[in-house]
């Protein structure tokens, strides 16, 4: 039959057809391989996903916030004021009467009876201040005999109150400006304008700033010396830095709280040469600090440091979301370590309670006491040991509760966790227990 194909055209046909097929086939397995992968990715990406919401919720991150409360006084709570009366002797003069102009009630026309006199008052300041002056005139002698001059004194003239001095304002504007300025904060470039306006005395700015360095050298030098030098000798010592502005340039300021005083200095850098201005490396109380690398300089690794524990807690949170498995473990057992530190420090202080005590009452510790195992012990009466050893407990003498949930770490140190750092604590030594932490 005619256009028919032959039996060489047919197997030629199949041979392409098993061709074609083989090629398919191929491209499904591959296909196949690729669903495969994809789906393996997806139920490891589906895992990570899980576990990164677990630790979110368990850093209270996934929590709705609160709406937030409106501020003042709620109505129906809280004390009731208002003001009250002025003194009889601030009163400017008698009161003035205010009678009462009409003969008839203005809204229904009726006779109107006298019931009462109520007493009001409205305290102002001056319309036009006027600045109390005092004028002196000081006698001056000089001796026939030598020349020498002789002033008259006066315990509000100074004794070189004359020539290009000899007006001066009084030591209540000079107070009165220190306290705008210091105490309030106002820029020292407007408190000219402020007691120009208010008081009517003319002072410049230059006058102001000269007063407060005089009295810098003075009483208040002394006592500032004296306060700084009382840091040392304190048991306990809150440090912190913040950032400052001299004339523009970045600066530090720098806070060094005790039971006792506040001391503040202004550095341009901060140091441990700044720190150790005030904390001697041989300082034999503990020093409460942030982890800033000044901190931890080798020159204060003899003093015992107290770490904040919320700095930590949050150190543990960054390293977290990149931690999985037995490393992720690890990391929130510790965090639930450092809080239930903290809630035992709290039921051991009680509701009623504030004082502090002594840093070693209960946490850990490190310290540079090297032992025959080439471990590190730590500096008070708590039983740890951490460093080159495979584990560490953490116990304490004082509060049983802490001993009978003590829990044990294994081939995990804390430093090289949070730092990466492996001997951190042989330079180091720093304290982390509750007991004389608070968070400037």
């Amino acid at each position: 039959m005619e256009g028919s194909p032959g039996p060489s055209d047919l197997r030629k046909q199949l041979k392409e057809r098993e061709a074609e097929v083989g090629v398919l086939r191929d491209r499904l397995r591959e296909s196949q391989e690729e669903i495969d992968r994809l789906r393996r990715e997806n139920e490891q990406l589906r895992k990570e996903l899980k576990a990164a919401g677990r630790g979110k919720k368990s850093q209270g991150q996934s929590k709705r916030k609160k709406k937030r409360k409106r501020s003042g006084r709620k109505a129906g709570k809280g004390p009731f004021t208002f003001r009250g009366a002025p003194a009889a002797a601030a009163t400017s003069g008698p009161p003035q009467p205010v009678p009462v102009t009409i003969t008839q009630c203005p809204c229904c026309g009726g006779d109107l009876r006298y019931e009462r006199t109520d007493d009001a008052s409205v305290t102002d300041m001056p319309e036009r201040p006027q600045p109390e002056v005092k004028c002196y005139a000081v006698e001056v002698r000089r001796c026939e005999a030598c020349g020498q001059r002789v002033r008259g004194q006066h315990p509000d003239v100074a004794p070189d109150q004359y020539g290009a001095t000899a007006h001066r304002v009084g030591p209540r504007v000079k107070a009165a400006a220190h306290a705008v300025h210091y105490g309030m904060g106002v820029p020292v470039r407007k408190v000219p304008l402020l007691l120009r306006e208010f008081t009517g005395v003319e002072v410049t700015q230059s006058a102001l700033t000269q007063d407060a360095l005089k009295k810098t050298a003075g009483v208040i030098g002394n006592a500032y010396q004296e306060l700084r030098a009382g840091v040392a000798t304190a048991p306990v010592v809150y440090t912190d830095d913040t950032g400052w502005r001299i004339h523009g340039q970045a600066a530090f300021l720098m806070a060094f709280d005790t039971d006792q005083a506040t001391v503040f200095q202004i550095r341009d850098q901060h140091r441990n040469e700044e720190v150790r201005e005030l904390i001697p490396a041989d300082y034999t109380g503990v020093m409460v600090t942030d982890r800033g690398p000044s901190y931890d300089a080798e020159e204060l690794s003899h003093v015992d440091q107290q770490k904040c524990l919320d700095h930590l807690k949050r150190n543990i949170d960054e390293v977290l979301e990149t931690k999985t498995g037995r490393a992720r473990s690890f990391g929130l057992k510790l965090k639930g370590i450092l809080q239930d530190s903290r809630q035992l420090w709290r039921d051991q202080l009680g509701p009623h309670n504030s004082s502090r005590t002594s840093p070693t009452t209960c946490g850990i510790a490190f310290s540079k006491t090297k032992t025959t195992k080439g471990c590190w012990t730590e500096s008070g009466s708590s039983t740890i040991t951490v460093g080159y050893c495979d584990s560490y407990k953490i116990r304490s003498s004082n509060p049983p509760t802490i001993a009978a949930s003590g829990l044990c770490v294994r081939r995990l140190l804390l430093v090289s966790f949070l730092t990466g750092r492996r001997m951190l604590a042989a330079r180091t030594p720093f304290l982390l227990s509750p007991a004389s932490f608070r968070l400037r």
